[in-house]
């Protein structure tokens, strides 16, 4: 596997930002400073960022040497979910790939589940969750469920239940997960979807593991069934106790907007201590320390009811929500990270 991404294209980035909503020819004039450091339209709007601040900021257009300089040749395992899964058995507590379709060929990964395991548990109203085994944030993602008369919603399309694997053998590169469920406590926030934690911890050269970031994604109506918050879901932050602090959703302006409660529901969203939380930190932090090549990394974890599961991994995490909460200025060691790996300059911040 290589990496094939390279530096973004000048001209076409100053495009993208005019063909923007939230640039465009009426906001040229202002924001073209902030474009030329590297800051898409999106940006600038979903902080508020003006040229004085830029620099506690790290620009849309670098995102690209993170991918190039993190992870030192280990960043396949955070790539690709097949990888993953032959690699965390021992480390992290994951939900396991159980079948994989490729290039026309259908897999079952293990000897202790098969078609017959798979219809016994859908028969129990088990679920299940079909996602590409290579990207993230969501995009992709098909739900399993049992329906009446012994059938399946597929993507809450109806099929016969012999028709499930049929379906799933022609998809290009796709796996196969049990959909876990989600402890009581973070299921309260929203249940129609399952809202999980995105914890990014990075580290430096010589040093510990460190934190730079945790918050929880709640669902909403208009994100259902996932809770990506590109779609619209809630991110709340965590505190170092694993405390709900504060939330946001994205408004229609492309700014983060504060609240208190769902958007929908009206339940509160703040003032919530998550369950498993010690125990979550200090499980990544050993698997960091014990692993050092992984020094970027934006976990995705599922709150279960008996503790925490790791669902990916992801290289070249989106740090949207991070710098939500906090800007170079309140983290100078991440400021050093990114300095050590060439994402900023040695002498500014961006």
């Amino acid at each position: 596997m290589k990496l094939t991404l390279t530096g973004p294209r000048p001209l076409r980035f100053m495009l993208d930002n005019l063909r923007s909503p939230y640039g465009g020819i009426g906001r040229w004039r202002t924001q073209l400073p902030l474009w030329l450091r590297g800051f898409t339209a999106d940006q600038v709007a979903l902080y508020g960022i003006t040229p004085n601040a830029a620099s506690e900021y790290l620009p849309d257009y670098r995102k690209y040497k993170i991918t190039l300089n993190t992870n030192r040749n280990v960043w396949p395992i955070l790539h690709d979910k097949l990888l993953f899964d032959a690699f965390a058995p021992g480390r992290l507590p994951t939900s396991r790939l159980l079948a994989l379709s490729s290039a026309g060929t259908f897999t079952w990964l293990t000897n202790a589940f098969d078609e017959s395991t798979l219809a016994a548990e859908l028969r129990a109203g088990g679920g299940f969750v079909v996602k590409p085994l290579r990207g993230g944030g969501g995009v992709g993602l098909t739900f399993v469920t049992p329906s009446a008369g012994g059938r399946v919603l597929i993507g809450g399309s109806e099929h016969d239940a012999s028709s499930f694997v049929t379906w799933l053998a022609g998809l290009p590169y796709h796996g196969l997960y049990r959909r876990e469920p989600q402890h009581s406590v973070v299921g309260e926030f929203y249940p129609r979807t399952t809202n999980t934690m995105r914890i990014s911890f990075f580290r430096r050269d010589g040093h510990e593991p460190a934190l730079l970031d945790a918050s929880l994604r709640v669902g909403v109506v208009r994100s259902e069934p996932v809770d990506n918050t590109g779609q619209g879901a809630a991110t709340v932050r965590l505190d170092e106790a694993g405390v709900t602090v504060e939330a946001h959703v994205l408004g229609r302006n492309g700014a983060y907007q504060a609240i208190d409660k769902h958007p929908d529901t009206g339940q509160d969203l703040l003032g919530v201590k998550l369950p498993y939380w010690r125990d979550t930190i200090d499980l990544l932090t050993e698997f960091h320390r014990r692993n050092p090549a992984f020094d970027l990394v934006g976990w995705d974890v599922l709150l279960a009811p008996t503790g925490p599961l790791i669902i990916e991994g992801n290289h070249n995490p989106h740090l949207r929500a991070a710098f939500l909460h906090g800007t170079f200025a309140t983290r100078p060691e991440f400021l050093a990270f990114c300095r050590e790996k060439g994402l900023v300059g040695p002498h500014s911040r961006s």
